[in-house]
């Protein structure tokens, strides 16, 4: 149906060429006026009615379902012809243009606008709305049909009407008048011809753009037009040669022009940006995650395990304590980095040493890059993470009776409402608790901000009075705003792997080493001023041992015992959270007695003393978190941090004098 009533109102037009009717000029009375437009976003009907009166044109929206929205505006007064062409270019980039049908314009889609386009002109117009161009060849139209396809917009049409050897181009305006200077420099009845030589920066894509030319021109002058190239060696630059008829050479320098500024533009070329606050090796998951390509990276980036090692034997079984802090995600710098290699020839490679990321892209695809990789390195904002590891002995606790009500001032549980009281009874009854605390005891004014330094001084200071218990460790953990945070406190036992034989037949045992202790996985996230810490806590224990014979050799294997707790809070800055409930029981057996004597069978119990002990204790864990915006606010949470372990050490030592 679309296609007969196509043909029918290309054939009404030509045939009012043939008969040469006359069209009157359109009514330009309005366009002597000037106005401002400013439609921001809104409805193609409303701006259209707003045209229609401005310019006393007829304007119909032929919009199937809804009608999108647009934006028209101008910085400053102009013409209604002008204004009418904004309109047009502002419809055009939503994929909308204007048809003349008749005595009104209707607005369609531009992808419809080809097929029954009736406006029918002379020439084309520079307006982003769809022409109708009906040229009369003096060659074979059809000829013509072939070498102006390849110019044509992925909107444009194009048809030849036999009778009149007449080629019927429909496109946007652009493009109708870019063809109708090409057929007219083409179509020319008799024409000299002439040799000319073109630089080149893509000479394949030139040679390609001219030979659909050849064939039109070989047929009307009965010469053949000849396209010879030389292309510099590893390049794709160098020089076409072109004999054609001299009308045609303006032409054909135009396309050339167009080709090279396009190859100029496509040219690939290295880049180097340097990254100011994130890694390489963050950067290089993330771009690989983001183009689909995260094989492409082919080295493994493993986090460290910086340590610091305390020496604290516990007997002949176990080797020194680890005691490991690993805030960032540092990666040894002489790891490397596999590259990021796109279909298009894009390659994305990352130097460790300079922390730097480099392109070998385009010119517009290293601005896009440039542009993405300086939002992805934003300074993030760090978070100090205070941690305090108590060890209470439940047994002594039990028997001494110890007054938790002068621990301190009453406070809060970030679930239920409760004493400081309550939470360290709940800690030592051997069940796992999640609380926050809300006491105020120390404050610090940073950055126009107070933070709450919790009421624990006095709690740790009767740690160290005989009461059963002991600071395991305080560390304080700097690390990046959603970056995971290590602490861990634990001793490595040796396990006996194998049994291996020397060259004199005597076995050799083998061992592997384990750590057994406590890990601390802390993840802060921070919204504003409050802080979503992910606490991951692993507590192993070795509970005892059993003995094993390898290779006839009793060895004793250690038996221990794995605890989990996985918890999400969210705590203010300057907020601690208290976890308790990790409780381990160890028996603890001592032998005094007489050497020699002691050893003698049965009479030898007459001369020692054996004595069992169960040993019960527990863990708490305090996790402050702050957040750290300037070093000017870390020097002083970090004097405040100061003052506190300076009044737990001042206690302490009144305690023991």
């Amino acid at each position: 149906m679309r296609k007969s009533w196509f043909i029918t109102n290309i054939f009404s037009a030509l045939l009012a060429l043939t008969f040469g009717t006359a069209h009157g000029k359109e009514n330009n009375k309005h366009f002597n006026n000037v106005v401002t437009l400013n439609f921001q976003d809104q409805s193609i009907d409303d701006i259209a009615q707003f045209m229609s009166k401005l310019t006393g044109k007829t304007i119909v929206v032929g919009i199937n379902g809804n009608v999108p929205k647009i934006t028209v505006s101008s910085k400053k007064p102009v013409s209604v012809e002008d204004a009418w062409h904004l309109f047009l270019t502002s419809l055009a980039l939503d994929g909308y243009t204007v048809v003349k049908y008749k005595n009104f314009y209707k607005i369609v889609p531009i992808k419809e606008a080809t097929s029954f386009s009736s406006s029918v002109t002379k020439k084309a117009f520079l307006s982003p709305s769809i022409e109708t161009y009906i040229y009369f060849a003096h060659t074979n139209a059809q000829i013509l049909l072939n070498a102006v396809r390849p110019f044509l917009s992925q909107y444009g049409n194009a048809t030849v009407y036999m009778p009149s050897n007449a080629l019927i181009i429909s496109d946007i305006g652009v493009s109708v008048d870019k063809i109708q200077k090409l057929l007219k420099s083409i179509d020319i009845p008799n024409l000299a011809f002439s040799l000319k030589m073109y630089k080149t920066k893509d000479t394949d894509a030139v040679v390609k753009a001219l030979s659909p030319l050849a064939n039109p021109v070989s047929q009307k002058f009965g010469i053949p037009m000849v396209v010879s190239s030389v292309q510099k060696r590893h390049s794709k630059s160098g020089f076409v040669l072109v004999y054609a008829p001299k009308a045609m050479q303006a032409s054909i320098k135009e396309i050339i022009h167009k080709i090279n500024k396009s190859a100029y533009h496509f040219r690939r070329h290295y880049y180097v940006i340097p990254l100011q606050n994130a890694s390489v090796g963050e950067m290089a998951k993330t771009l690989a995650s983001l183009f689909g390509s995260a094989s492409a990276i082919s080295s493994t980036i493993k986090r460290p395990t910086p340590t610091l090692t305390g020496m604290q034997p516990n007997g002949p079984q176990t080797q020194p304590q680890n005691i490991t802090v690993n805030p960032t995600n540092i990666v040894s710098s002489n790891t490397p980095i596999g590259s990021i290699s796109l279909s298009d020839g894009t390659r994305i490679g990352f130097d460790r040493a300079t922390n730097s990321v480099i392109l070998y892209a385009t010119k517009s695809q290293y601005e896009n890059l440039k542009n993405l990789i300086k939002k992805l390195d934003e300074k993030r904002i760090q978070v100090l993470i205070a941690a305090s590891v108590v060890e209470a002995n439940l047994t002594k606790q039990l028997t001494t009776g110890v007054n938790w009500q002068a621990l301190g001032k009453n406070g809060g549980i970030g679930f239920n409402p409760a004493s400081l009281q309550t939470i360290y009874q709940g800690l030592l009854s051997g069940n796992f608790v999640v609380g926050v605390t809300s006491s105020n005891s120390i404050s610090a004014n940073v950055s126009g901000s107070t933070i709450i330094f919790p009421d624990l001084a006095v709690f740790l200071s009767l740690l160290e009075q005989g009461n059963g218990f002991k600071i395991i460790s305080n560390p304080k953990v700097l690390t990046l705003d959603n970056e995971e945070a290590i602490i861990k406190e634990a001793q490595v036992y040796p396990y006996v792997t194998g049994t291996q034989y020397n060259i004199n037949g005597y076995p050799i045992l083998t061992y592997d080493y384990k750590d057994i202790g406590l890990e601390l996985d802390v993840i802060p996230t921070v919204s504003k001023d409050n802080i979503r810490l992910g606490i991951n806590l692993n507590l192993q224990d070795i509970t005892g041992f059993t003995n094993t014979n390898v290779a006839g050799q009793t060895v004793p294997i250690p038996i221990t015992t794995d605890r989990v707790l996985n918890s999400e809070v969210v705590v203010k800055s300057g907020q601690t959270v208290i976890l308790g409930g990790l409780v381990s029981n160890n028996t603890i057996k001592n032998i005094s007695g007489i050497p020699i004597l002691q050893d003698i069978p049965v009479l030898g119990n007459l001369f020692k003393y054996q004595n069992r002990e169960n040993k019960k204790s527990t863990l708490f864990i305090f996790i402050t978190p702050y957040i750290i915006k300037s070093p000017e606010q870390l020097a002083k949470i970090t004097k405040a941090n100061e003052a506190i372990a300076h009044r737990i050490y001042e206690s302490v030592k009144k305690a023991k004098y």
